[in-house]
């Protein structure tokens, strides 16, 4: 929620979930995506990372700043370590691949990982 408040509005951030977060297991996503509505920021659901340069809201887009925060498969029971390794591993590099579509010539890419410390 930072840059929308920070910018006061959020007509040039588009936000994105995997999931219909209207369903969501996260606590503060609906008061989240309010806020981000209000600040008339474009909110999209059911947007996979790893092909998001084809849907087609996002489609022919450049971007100046992609955020990815907390990229993660998720837990898969009974897999061992080394293949849940292997599965973010390609998640993240599906993700870049992506990411490298529709990000303008000098833009950026972060991602934040669920232990980064807050600065």
């Amino acid at each position: 929620m930072g840059l929308t408040t920070t910018f006061g509005h959020g007509e040039i951030i588009s936000a994105t979930s995997f999931n219909n977060t209207h369903s969501t297991v996260y606590a503060k996503a609906l008061d989240n995506i309010d806020v981000l509505k209000k600040l008339n920021a474009t909110v999209l659901h059911e947007v996979d990372a790893t092909t998001m340069a084809g849907h087609s809201k996002l489609s022919g887009k450049n971007f100046d700043q992609i955020v990815f925060n907390f990229p993660h498969v998720g837990y898969v029971f009974g897999l061992k370590d080394k293949d849940m390794i292997r599965l973010n591993q390609d998640f993240v590099s599906g993700f870049f691949n992506n990411a490298g579509m529709i990000l303008s010539v000098d833009g950026e890419v972060h991602i934040r990982h669920r232990w980064t410390s807050r600065v």
